[in-house]
């Protein structure tokens, strides 16, 4: 029951209240037995609606503890019981307008537990076969939906400075069959969620250069790479801080870069399966050599590291560049055999 009806149902319960108080005898009785039921029983669809979110429209995966549960068909729209019905060509979203493909959304709202405050745009059940490229100052919820440009692209989403919070809940994002994908999600606004999804056929997964990022249950797979190409499953830069990646599984077919390029600090990386690419993780020590101040406060706990593609996990190790004076924390990190991997000596 939306908020509004509730609040309208309460005022008319009191009203009724005075008009019972003002009833005598049986009749009275009748009246208070049937606002009881009545109390009762929208005390029960306010609480199911609470827990359930939206998901009338969907059904709520099982939970993960931990990244190498995670599987292809525990992400995207499948995972959360939807899938899109209409294709459009995607669009630029402004501070006003309207859009085909996006409904705005008056009132504060949850989905898959995930509370969404305000008025915002729900973008749900549908294809983009290009580019979403947000300005609007809303936040934008992307639920059940495949976003994957169908020719070449710089990226299939990217929120603009400036821009409200993306919520990428049980999506799709990347490139479309033979399309070249710069990055599959490029993040320069902060807050954004990103669970259950499912980031495949670009170069790079998700760029990271605001703060605030909560990366979930989310599988990065499948990076695309020709020649002289770098991959990274997720990049963060020198700006962005307090960001958490876990019970994610991100692997890196190719034998360069990494499955996550840490630059910034306050950065937690927890629970996750992580394989492939040159070094699976670049610490951010130094710039990772290029210059610049190290990464502070990072958290790296609990990882596993497959060794499907290199024998090292990374073609070159496990991880580089690690600041070991910046209050950074390595703990309870194993290959997939369960050799725990010593915290590095590290670079200052």
């Amino acid at each position: 029951m939306p908020k509004s009806d509730t609040v309208r149902f309460f005022v008319a319960t009191l009203i009724a209240r005075s008009s019972i108080a003002a009833t005598p005898g049986p009749e009275g009785i009748a009246l208070r037995i049937r606002l009881i039921l009545a109390v009762a029983l929208t005390a029960l669809l306010v609480a199911a609606n609470t827990a359930a979110g939206s998901l009338a429209g969907g059904t709520w995966p099982s939970p993960v503890s931990h990244g190498r549960e995670l599987q292809a068909g525990d992400v995207g729209p499948r995972s959360i019981g939807l899938q899109p019905t209409r294709t459009f060509a995607g669009g630029v979203m402004r501070a006003a307008g309207s859009y085909p493909f996006a409904v705005l959304v008056d009132e504060t709202a949850s989905y898959d537990g995930v509370t969404v405050e305000g008025p915002h745009w729900r973008i749900e059940g549908v294809r983009l076969t290009g580019g979403l490229d947000v300005y609007t100052s809303l936040p934008v919820v992307v639920r059940g939906s495949i976003v994957r440009p169908e020719r070449d692209a710089l990226w299939a989403i990217h929120m603009r400075p400036g821009a409200g919070p993306l919520y990428l809940l049980g999506s799709e994002a990347g490139g479309g069959a033979g399309a070249r994908t710069g990055v599959a999600v490029l993040l320069r606004s902060p807050n954004a969620v990103v669970w259950r999804s499912h980031i495949s056929e670009t170069l790079d997964g998700l760029r990271l250069t605001a703060s605030g990022h909560r990366i979930s249950e989310t599988l990065i797979d499948g990076l695309a790479a020709r020649p002289k190409d770098h991959n990274d499953g997720i990049q963060t830069s020198p700006e962005a801080r307090d960001i958490t990646i876990e019970r994610s599984r991100i692997e890196n077919r190719n034998p360069q870069t990494s499955c996550i390029l840490i630059r910034g600090g306050a950065i937690t990386i927890r629970d996750n399966y992580l394989a492939g690419g040159g070094w699976v993780i670049y610490g951010g020590a130094d710039g990772n050599g290029h210059g610049g101040a190290s990464s502070d406060q990072l958290v790296v706990v609990g990882n596993v590291l497959g060794t499907g593609y290199f024998p090292k996990s990374g073609n070159f190790g496990a991880i580089t560049y690690w600041a070991t004076d910046r209050a950074n924390r390595w703990s309870g990190n194993r290959f997939d055999d369960g050799t725990e991997i010593a915290e590095p000596r590290g670079r200052r």
